[in-house]
């Protein structure tokens, strides 16, 4: 029974994964981490995750909005919203892109090394 269970669960983990995104889409965002000189960014996400924007922002939360701010992008207005961050591979960096989106639309996101003494740089805005 707890095979059955689980395997139903993962199923719809699938199903909500494959709902959570289009390919047109994607293949802009990561067109987007190219223009910033990321080459080898993957083509498709590593990672799709719904979130929800807190409505208060902690200290981490103030510091990479401020981060993002220096590119333009501003999380403020989305407070309390669901959004989504699409995660592309970065291999030749050792590194990770995020974009995150509300209502199809890139409201921020980052370039994030996956070490310990990384790079973290925001994806630059194009209005």
């Amino acid at each position: 029974m707890k095979k059955y269970l689980l395997l139903i669960i993962v199923s719809l983990a699938v199903v909500l994964l494959i709902r959570s995104y289009t390919p047109e889409n994607t293949s802009a965002f990561s067109q987007i981490v190219r223009e910033m000189g990321y080459d080898d960014v993957s083509e498709k996400p590593y990672e799709v995750v719904e979130f929800t924007i807190p409505e208060t922002f902690n200290a981490v939360y103030e510091r990479y909005n401020n981060l993002l701010k220096e590119s333009g992008y501003d999380l403020s207005p989305y407070k309390g919203k669901k959004c989504k961050r699409y995660t592309y591979l970065i291999p030749s960096e050792n590194a990770r892109a995020n974009i995150i989106v509300y209502d199809g639309k890139i409201i921020g996101g980052d370039i994030s090394g996956i070490t310990i003494d990384g790079i973290m740089l925001p994806i630059k805005s194009k209005g």
